[in-house]
C-alpha cells in the first residue's frame, strides 16, 4: 500500500508552526514590557535633546 507523504508534511508544518507561535508568544510577554519600556526611555531622552 502507498503512503501519501504530503499529508504527514503538512501536519508537521502545522505543528512547527503552532510550536513556534507560542515560542514567540513566550518571548513577547517576557521582553515585550521592558522593550517598550526601552523605546518610552529613548524617546523621552531625545525630546529632552530637542529642548
Amino acid at each position: 500500500m502507498a503512503r501519501d507523504e504530503r499529508g504527514l508534511s503538512t501536519v508537521e508544518y502545522v505543528i512547527l508552526l503552532a510550536l513556534i507561535a507560542v515560542v514567540g508568544i513566550g518571548v513577547w510577554q517576557s521582553f515585550g514590557q521592558t522593550l517598550i519600556g526601552k523605546v518610552n526611555q529613548a524617546n523621552t531622552t531625545f525630546q529632552t535633546l530637542g529642548e
